[in-house]
Formats: structure tokens, C-alpha cells, sequence
């Protein structure tokens, strides 16, 4: 009985801090004058290399031609055989799912209680944005995958082909 009551109290009576625990009255153990600066940097920097990634990731009318519904997926040729017509409207809802996505953690700032740690927040975000961009640029740039899209033969040749076309593992909104 005596045992269970240390384990359980033990850490309300420790008379040492530990050292990776937060400062007092602070949630998050966050370095921010080097990580903000470095997170916002990365930020950066991948934003100016999304026109390099889409480039890479470029198909060809050769390339678009050499692809067949056999070679894609079983998951994915639903949608790369479906009738091509609303396409613009389903990419314009994710678009919107994606950017509103992106900016929500904006609605932190109504709480009163989350304000005071905004510089804490805002540096942990920027880390999981930049930590997510790396990610992706890695398996883009290493995964060739064409977009279901460019199987479907319902759509032109120019619509399949061009720049950003083979960035489909995985998907920016699915990052």
C-alpha cells in the first residue's frame, strides 16, 4: 500500500525539476528565438520551391501516352475513369478544404487562455508546417506517381499532360 502511494504521488513531492519540463507557468518547453526563425525560414524557402517541384513533376504527351487503366491502382480508378465534367468543381472544394485548413489555427487566437502562449503556438505550427514540406518534397521528389487524372482518357491530351502532373505520392491537400 505504502509502494502504490509513492508511485502515485511521487511526482508531486519530487524535490528536483525536472529539466525537460516547461518553464513554470508555461505549457510548451519551445526555443523560439531559434526555432520561429528557422521554422519561418524553411517556410519560406519551400514556398519559393513549389514552382520547382510542380516543374519536376512535368508529363509529357509521350509520358501520358504510355499510360494505361491496368497500371493505376485499384484504389484509384474510380476516379481516374470518372466522368472528367466536375472535376473543377471538386478541385475548387478541396482547394477551399485545404486553405481553410492551413489558416484555422488563425481561431486559436479567440481564446484568452491560448493568447499568452501565441509566440509558443505560432512557433510549433510553423515547425509542423515545415517539418510537413520537407516530407513532401522528399516523396515528391523521389516518387514519380502520375495523378489519376492523366489516365483519363475522357479528358484532351493537354489537360493530362504538363506541370504537376506526376506529384501524386502523396497529394499536397493530403499532406
Amino acid at each position: 500500500m505504502i509502494a502504490l502511494f509513492c508511485l502515485v504521488t511521487a511526482d508531486t513531492v519530487s524535490a528536483q525539476r525536472d529539466s525537460l519540463a516547461p518553464e513554470p507557468g508555461k505549457v510548451y518547453r519551445m526555443h523560439s528565438r531559434y526555432q520561429l526563425p528557422l521554422a519561418g525560414a524553411t517556410i519560406v524557402l519551400s514556398s519559393l520551391g513549389f514552382k520547382g517541384l510542380d516543374e519536376n513533376a512535368r508529363l509529357t504527351d509521350a509520358d501520358v501516352l504510355k499510360l494505361t487503366a491496368n497500371d493505376i491502382n485499384a484504389f484509384d480508378r474510380p476516379t481516374a475513369l470518372r466522368d472528367p465534367s466536375g472535376f473543377k468543381n471538386a478541385a475548387g472544394k478541396g482547394d477551399f478544404v485545404l486553405n481553410f485548413s492551413v489558416a484555422s489555427p488563425v481561431l486559436l487566437a479567440l481564446d484568452k487562455e491560448l493568447r499568452k502562449d501565441w509566440v509558443d503556438l505560432l512557433t510549433l505550427y510553423l515547425a509542423a508546417q515545415a517539418f510537413d514540406n520537407a516530407l513532401y518534397f522528399t516523396a515528391i521528389a523521389t516518387v514519380r506517381r502520375p495523378r489519376p487524372l492523366a489516365y483519363n482518357t475522357g479528358l484532351s491530351l493537354a489537360e493530362r499532360t504538363g506541370v504537376g502532373m506526376s506529384k501524386s505520392f502523396f497529394s499536397g491537400h493530403v499532406s
